[in-house]
């Protein structure tokens, strides 16, 4: 039987659930895909790994290699999110300041709506009262 991703999800989900909890044990199992079968399963940190590594020295210097290159790439990665945490700061701010300039422009319309409608009815109100005067000197001279 050829074990595929979502086979192996199903048989580790019965695995565990049908595992027998009232029993429980300190014990803890790995299940591995059955491609592992025939294969050597090492623990990390055991002795046995330890002097695998001393025999091998270039799989000894690919760890050190991989874990310096994990090392970097996490500092890259803070690094950046550093950064972006920065520039989503300097945006937040740059739009508060955007929308306090233009809620003082609106302030400074108004303002400027009110003063001219003040003097337009001003102007209205002198035109009223000249025509009110001129109406009154006609009626007073009897043009009409």
């Amino acid at each position: 039987m050829t074990i595929t991703k979502n086979n192996f999800i199903i048989l580790l989900f019965l695995a565990v659930f049908s595992y027998n909890f009232s029993a429980f044990s300190a014990e803890k199992v790995v299940i591995l895909p059955e491609r592992f079968l025939n294969q050597k399963v090492m623990v990390y940190n055991t002795p046995e790994y330890i002097n695998l590594l001393k025999e091998n020295l270039n799989l000894t210097e690919q760890i050190k290699a991989d874990d310096k290159a994990f090392l970097e790439f996490s500092k890259e990665v803070d690094n950046q999110k550093d950064k972006n945490h920065e520039i989503q700061n300097k945006m937040i701010k740059e739009i508060n300041k955007q929308n306090l300039t233009i809620e003082t422009q609106k302030t400074i319309i108004a303002k400027n709506r009110l003063t001219i409608a003040g003097f337009i009815g001003l102007l209205v109100t002198i035109a009223i009262g000249f025509v009110a005067a001129l109406y009154f000197k006609v009626i007073q001279f009897g043009i009409f």
